[in-house]
């Protein structure tokens, strides 16, 4: 069954929006775009819907704010059958006929809805019957018959070309055949519809050891080695099971070994250009271990798990022993398959590799994949992306990209990525830091300074490395400025790694740059620590109306850690409203030069030596 359009209605930040499901260059692969908080994440969960959730859910934290009157969440997916044998023989194993009876059910739309004050999703089909052009007529009766040792009443629908008998029949028409199989067509509907992934990466698929031994008593229990297995064409529990059975014998467990490495190995190196080894053992006990050696003779005699891989390896090699090989199995096939960030943690050159995968799953499954890496781009086919971004009263709206449309284009950057070519990377006197809030309070305090001619963009979340990658690889010299707590060191050593433009000379932590900023700080520590628990105050109360009672904020401690662990206490901590407390406080900060200099120092000074850094 293919799924043709999804239209979403009154969910979360969107009014409206409707996807056509195509494919576009051999793959139903759609690509979402856009800076944080945009609505990416929101478009994802309602389209995993198709499969209604069962748990319970507040209709006032999911429908759109801005439609005060609806009275629905709703949800609406396109379904169309590719065989009509699938539903044909099942209707006519209910009924009595001479002879096949043929119709044709089309037009089918399932209705996923929340209603306004309930808390349980449900759903609905809505459909079309196309009927013989000859007339013909039904009866029904029922029957008693015996199932293991018990009586029961079955229906028998009686079908006719001849009206003329003489029982009394009805005419068999669209309405009648709906009210006669609507809840047998329900059930095949939803027995043939597309089910839905979210995928994510896990422990799960990263095989380290596993008892072949237990393992062969249920072969499916563990889905990456059993993929394995598949991709080495030992397909069935059967073959595996006798493979395992002949672990003993040494010519044999030697060659399952060389059967499966190979097959996986060249399977891997297909996918991903990176220079491994995957190195599989299998003792004469039955332990089956899987490692990884790098190349080159230096590495030779070094093994390591796939667990103590790098963050970007194990997320990659997860898809690989997931995703990609369950679609080339085609164990997955025509499912919806939807992926957030998949590019988390990974190395441009592995994005790009990534990428030409995800295409691959999506030419037998339909793919939505939410991204804020530009590696992810496919070049060739533009208009497979939808730029994603919320209007001036905060509803979220789609874009096509077009396939005239450049991916340069300074809008497009900016609209799909927050970044703006022209205005802040081309510009001889440019700043990279972490996050939205960051670039507000530096552009504003550099503003006093009268430098706003500094041109500063942003990354998002854990991408500043990935958008770094991306300036080196154009060759635009910039200056990187990153916080001093664990993720912004983490992020200026992985910079660093890149090379190219990027040197201690133009890579700092804000502590780097002022000696003053506490350890771990972030750039709120720079501000008036008066001027943050006053913000902190507001939002708590605006958020979960009280007040911050004993809140303080001590000197030595960087003041963000300290609102989360009092957030943590009061068990009222989440990331997303830490992101809003930052951006409340980036949205108030509104310095003048006495401010500057008496109640925020420290930002007065990082500043200057920003301004010394870019002008020298």
């Amino acid at each position: 069954m293919k799924i043709t359009k999804i239209t979403i209605e009154n969910f979360k930040s969107i009014i409206k929006m409707e996807f056509e499901l195509k494919k576009i260059g051999g793959s139903f692969t759609s690509i979402f775009v856009g800076i944080n908080e945009s609505g990416k994440s929101n478009l994802l969960q309602a389209l995993s819907y198709l499969q209604a959730p069962t748990t319970k859910f507040n209709f006032f934290n999911l429908c759109n704010q801005k439609n005060e009157d609806a009275k629905y969440v709703d949800l609406f997916y396109s379904l169309e059958f590719e065989n009509p044998k699938s539903y044909i023989s099942e209707i006519n194993k209910e009924i009595e006929f001479d002879g096949e009876l043929s119709f044709k059910i089309h037009d089918i739309i399932k209705n996923v809805y929340l209603e306004r004050n309930k808390n349980e999703f449900t759903y609905s089909y809505e459909y079309l019957v196309s009927l013989p052009k000859e007339k013909l007529f039904f009866k029904e009766n029922s029957k008693t018959i015996t199932v293991g040792g018990v009586n029961r009443t079955k229906r028998i629908i009686k079908i006719s070309k001849d009206s003329n008998e003489t029982e009394s029949l009805n005419e068999l028409n669209e309405e009648s055949f709906k009210e006669l199989f609507d809840e047998k067509i329900a059930e095949i509907i939803n027995k043939y519809e597309p089910k839905v992934s979210y995928w994510t990466p896990s422990e799960e698929y990263l095989l380290s050891e596993v008892n072949l031994i237990q393992y062969r008593e249920n072969p499916s229990s563990n889905k990456p080695l059993k993929n394995i297995f598949h991709l080495a064409n030992i397909n069935s529990n059967e073959n595996i099971q006798a493979k395992i059975d002949n672990i003993k014998n040494p010519q044999q467990r030697s060659r399952l070994v060389s059967q499966l490495e190979d097959s996986l190995n060249d399977y891997v190196k297909k996918i991903w250009k990176h220079e491994i080894d995957i190195i599989i053992d299998i003792t004469e006990t039955g332990m089956f271990s899987l490692s990884i050696k790098d190349k080159g003779d230096e590495n030779k005699h070094d093994r390591f798990s796939i667990k103590d891989r790098s963050e970007g390896a194990k997320h990659f090699l997860s898809l690989i022993l997931s995703l990609s090989l369950e679609s080339k199995n085609n164990a997955r096939n025509n499912e919806l398959i939807l992926i957030d960030e998949p590019e988390q943690h990974m190395h441009p050159s592995g994005i790009r590799d990534l990428s030409k995968e995800l295409l691959n799953i999506g030419k037998r499954n339909y793919v939505f994949i939410a991204t804020h890496s530009p590696f992810l781009i496919d070049r060739n086919n533009k208009n497979r992306h939808f730029i994603i971004k919320k209007n001036k009263k905060a509803i979220t709206e789609k874009k096509n990209i077009q396939e005239h449309q450049t991916l340069i284009d300074d809008e497009v950057l900016r609209e799909a990525f927050g970044v703006e070519i022209y205005r802040d990377l081309l510009n001889p006197h440019s700043l990279l830091v972490e996050g939205a809030s960051d670039k507000i309070i530096l552009q504003k305090s550099l503003n006093v300074l009268n430098k706003s001619h500094i041109g500063i963009t942003n990354g998002h979340g854990s991408n500043i490395d990935t958008l770094a990658s991306k300036l080196n690889h154009e060759n635009i010299s910039i200056l990187v400025l990153v916080d001093n707590d664990q993720d912004g060191q983490k992020y200026k050593k992985k910079i660093l790694s890149i090379g190219g433009i990027y040197t201690s000379d133009n890579v700092f932590t804000i502590r780097d740059i002022v000696g003053d900023v506490v350890d771990g700080g972030t750039i709120e520590d720079l501000l008036d620590k008066e001027f943050i628990k006053s913000q902190f105050g507001k939002f708590y109360k605006r958020f979960f109306e009280e007040d911050a009672a004993e809140f303080t904020i001590e000197d030595n401690k960087p003041v963000i850690e300290q609102v989360t662990i009092y957030l943590k206490k009061k068990r009222k901590y989440s990331s997303w409203d830490m992101d809003l407390f930052k951006k409340q406080i980036s949205d108030n900060f509104n310095p003048s030069k006495t401010s500057l200099e008496e109640k925020n120092p420290l930002l007065k000074s990082l500043s200057e030596n920003i301004i010394e850094q870019l002008e020298s």
